[in-house]
């Protein structure tokens, strides 16, 4: 029944560049599941008009939007041009995708929590971001389920991936060139994500139409950056004594980050749907993958 599900699908992936769009197309091709990729470039969700023109064009029964201004940092200095893309692009799929019966996937994050630093964080717990990313992504989320009610929103967490820049590939890539010492904050509680997960979440999310609004796909459990890192040494039979705690306000960045951003998995739970693995266990099935990727990159 999955596989007849699945053959009926066609999936448009927006911001397909990206980490998660770029191992979600690859998962779901894998799966059977007709995809199209967008980038910036063919698919620009700001500009209503021509994404309207777009999914009319290529009639997917699917969108899921991966496309978001994901520079924390410089969205403290740009915050027009991160709204733009994080709450009006999202307004736009989602009005879209209520106008012509197309089920919406939109991905958000933990970063719309953190100001009260909770223990966990559930799907109806009231937004709290601390920085303009949050804001922008918070917003989004409310345009999205506004707009188009029949749509899901998917929070997930510190994800990594082979493609793209993140904390994993940082961190393997530190440990394979040099012998120097590795600072990495140890204030800062959440959970690490691979994108292979969250694209297994989605899977499950696709095979029940008729669910919507919020659900959490981060890995279960939490930990710290600094004893995300220790456990990527270990993996790679590294040297821990390389990784140095610090604190936060030892790095001067534009943007503040939540102290602690942990998200719940009631609504999963609720909807009998599998839940993710550990991140300790996501990450020993990433790792080796990530190495080779990053050992390629310094080719």
């Amino acid at each position: 029944m999955v596989a007849t599900t699945q053959k009926l699908m066609k999936a448009l992936v927006a911001g397909g560049s990206g980490q998660l769009g770029k191992t979600l197309v690859d998962y779901l091709s894998n799966t059977g599941i007709e995809t199209i990729s967008t980038n910036r470039d063919t698919l620009d969700i700001t500009d209503l008009s021509k994404s309207n023109k777009f999914i009319l064009q290529n009639r997917p029964t699917i969108i899921i939007n991966c496309a978001a201004w994901t520079n924390v940092d410089l969205a403290e200095k740009s915050p027009e041009r991160a709204h733009l893309v994080n709450a009006n692009g999202a307004a736009n799929l989602a009005q879209i995708a209520n106008e012509l019966s197309i089920k919406l996937i939109h991905i958000s994050t933990d970063y719309v929590f953190g100001k009260s630093n909770k223990e966990v964080y559930f799907e109806n717990d009231p937004h709290e971001p601390v920085n303009i990313y949050g804001e922008t992504k918070a917003l989004g989320e409310d345009k999205v389920l506004e707009n188009c009610p029949d749509s899901i929103v998917l929070r997930v967490a510190w994800l990594y991936s082979p493609y793209g820049k993140n904390f994993v590939k940082s961190i393997v890539q530190k440990l394979l060139l040099d012998d120097n010492e590795i600072k990495v904050v140890a204030d800062q509680y959440g959970q690490p994500t691979s994108c292979r997960s969250v694209s297994e979440t989605i899977i499950q999310l696709l095979n029940r139409p008729e669910l919507n609004g919020t659900f959490h796909g981060s890995s279960l459990g939490s930990t710290s950056r600094y004893e995300q890192a220790e456990s990527i040494a270990r993996l790679m039979n590294g040297n821990l004594n390389r990784i140095v705690p610090i604190k936060s306000s030892e790095i001067q960045m534009h943007a503040k980050r939540p102290h602690r951003s942990v998200l719940g998995h009631t609504r999963l739970l609720n909807e009998s749907l599998d839940l993710p693995m550990s991140w300790e266990e996501d990450l020993a099935r990433e790792i080796d993958r990530i190495v080779d990727q990053v050992k390629s990159e310094m080719l």
